[in-house]
């Protein structure tokens, strides 16, 4: 099984890249630490965390909470931010 974690449309090599990238490892290796790492960094790079959590549909809190290395995440709150991050998450 693979699991991918990729932007819809990414022409370009950019700076998400290195996130992009991190955030694969971590989810193969099941690194729940560093998957809120790069979760927090792809977040604070879209420049306004309040209406990312609208996006989601998560308050303020629970964005944070999820995006807080050592938090107990919950899969509902990573879907939601990863579909407000415009993230594609595949198993092959």
């Amino acid at each position: 099984m693979k699991i991918h974690a990729g932007q819809e449309s990414t022409p370009n090599i950019t700076a998400n890249d290195v996130y992009l990238r991190s955030l694969n490892e971590a989810i193969r290796a099941g690194d729940l630490k560093t998957i809120a790492i790069m979760l927090r960094g792809l977040a604070e790079k879209t420049g306004n965390m309040a209406a990312l959590a609208r996006s989601a549909g998560l308050s303020r809190p629970t964005l944070y909470a999820a995006t807080t290395a050592g938090n107990n995440q919950k899969l509902s709150s990573f879907l939601k931010l990863t579909r407000a991050l415009k993230l594609e998450i595949t198993v092959e």
